[in-house]
């Protein structure tokens, strides 16, 4: 008590004086309102020292119910006349009128003798206000008197205890009972850390059922991020088997419910179509959605798929997000976008920056624009060097193929392009059938055949088109 005293001396001391002049509320200068009929016969027997008309009435003018007007000082009057006889709620009344100046100067001491006393009486509000008073002074007696309004049923003490009980570095054994308190009381964050530890198997053993029935009903009782991870859990099967149907459901509601992650994986359930019917049109909405709340991963995927409609007007904000979020193959394809564009500075900027962390798009570009001479002197064994080096990053790119075997046509090597024409034929790349055919009909460096010819050409039609190709 000592220490309490010590700890609010500035409450008791200054705090009446200012009080006086400044914080007591004022009463209305105005005749008192009368008492509605159906109060008086309680005012009456209050008056007469009925206790538990007394408590009615002063709590009527604390608060201003039952017809009454608030008047702090008659609501104290009846309230020390209720509390003489040891009523707990009476008591926890005469306490909270100190605490809070009703009345009368504020006064710790005076409420905190009043809340032990209503304790004592067995209130529970009068325990957390206690509590809330040796917490606020940091004495190590908050504990105590949390963990007995918590086992008396107070919500805010049970969170509390939780928070207590599990705080870092070493939780308390009994940390998992108290979450488990809160849980039951639909403490959503204590549902959550509960669910993490059983996932983890960290204080408790671990139960991955347990933990996914913990992330369903945050989730069902509105918490987000619990919508994502039950999501996640039912796509991945980290928790629980697969569900397509729930995987999709969770998803979307955390994704509507602005998780960026869920967006981004919404996005690729879509794209993909495994888990739910394929949509890329919706796939690409909800791409630029995480992409616009920082999702630098989705604004990669929305560019790409920006870029291979040709649109690069569109792409070319969301591919230099991500490029210069640092995301592996972004720089490549931003240097794609630009060449396509002819906007061949830029191009070879992001082509230099992206080969730098093995990007194949990247030493593609340089490949190309040095076998064109395109914002650089034209060098074919750069050309072949770059491409070579693609070739390596991505070693079954039909694409990569094809402009080797153009560098060794323009070096008049015509056997090395025929190769490679074949190579980046067999791999699927339709303009080297195309091209094959042409040379088989024209005999160009091979001899004429016109059956290969109507062969390579009959697989060219047949063949999807390249890749967004350079």
């Amino acid at each position: 008590m000592k220490k309490i005293v010590i700890a609010f001396i500035a409450a008791v001391i200054i705090l009446p004086l200012l009080y006086v002049f400044f914080a007591r509320p004022s009463q209305p200068a105005q005749e008192p309102a009368p008492v509605p009929e159906t109060l008086r016969p309680v005012l009456a027997a209050a008056d007469k020292g009925d206790v538990q008309s007394q408590y009615i009435i002063g709590k009527a003018y604390f608060y201003g119910g039952q017809g009454l007007h608030k008047n702090f000082d008659k609501g104290l009057y009846y309230m020390k006349k209720a509390a003489a006889v040891g009523g707990a709620d009476a008591l926890y009344e005469l306490a909270l009128a100190y605490k809070y100046g009703k009345g009368a100067p504020m006064d710790y001491n005076a409420a905190l003798d009043n809340f032990k006393k209503a304790a004592e009486g067995g209130s529970s509000a009068s325990m957390l206000e206690i509590a809330r008073i040796y917490d606020e002074a940091k004495q190590s007696a908050a504990r105590e008197w949390f963990e007995k309004a918590a086992n008396a049923g107070e919500a805010e003490a049970i969170k509390k205890m939780a928070d207590i009980s599990c705080s870092v570095p070493k939780p308390a054994k009994d940390c998992a009972a108290w979450l488990q308190k809160a849980a039951d009381i639909n403490s959503v964050e204590h549902i959550k850390q509960l669910a993490k530890i059983y996932e983890d198997g960290v204080i408790a053993p671990q139960s991955k059922k347990d933990a996914l029935s913990l992330y369903v009903k945050a989730a069902e009782l509105g918490d987000v991020s619990s919508m994502s991870a039950a999501g996640y859990s039912y796509t991945t099967g980290s928790l629980a088997p697969r569900d397509n149907k729930l995987a999709y459901e969770w998803t979307l509601k955390a994704a509507q419910g602005g998780n960026v992650e869920s967006m981004y994986n919404l996005a690729l359930m879509l794209y993909d179509g495994k888990i739910v019917v394929q949509d890329k049109d919706a796939a690409l909405a909800w791409f630029i959605k995480a992409a616009q709340s920082g999702n630098n991963q989705a604004a990669y995927r929305a560019g790409l798929m920006y870029a291979e409609k040709q649109n690069f007007k569109d792409a070319a904000p969301l591919l230099t997000q991500a490029a210069r979020a640092q995301i592996q193959g972004a720089a490549g394809s931003l240097a794609k976008a630009m060449l396509a564009v002819q906007n061949y500075k830029d191009a070879l900027e992001w082509a230099n920056k992206g080969v730098k962390t093995n990007d194949a798009n990247a030493m593609a570009v340089l490949g190309y624009l040095y076998a064109n001479g395109l914002g650089i002197d034209q060098d074919t064994q750069q050309c072949l060097n770059w491409y070579g080096q693609a070739m390596k990053a991505d070693p079954q790119n039909g694409t990569y193929m094809y402009n080797i075997a153009n560098c060794f046509a323009r070096q008049g090597e015509y056997d090395k392009s025929v190769y490679w024409l074949k190579q980046a034929a067999e791999h699927g790349s339709k303009t080297a059938m195309f091209k094959l055919a042409e040379l088989y009909r024209e005999g160009r460096g091979v001899k004429k055949d016109e059956k290969l010819a109507a062969q390579w050409g009959t697989s060219a039609a047949a063949a999807k088109d390249d890749e967004w190709a350079l």
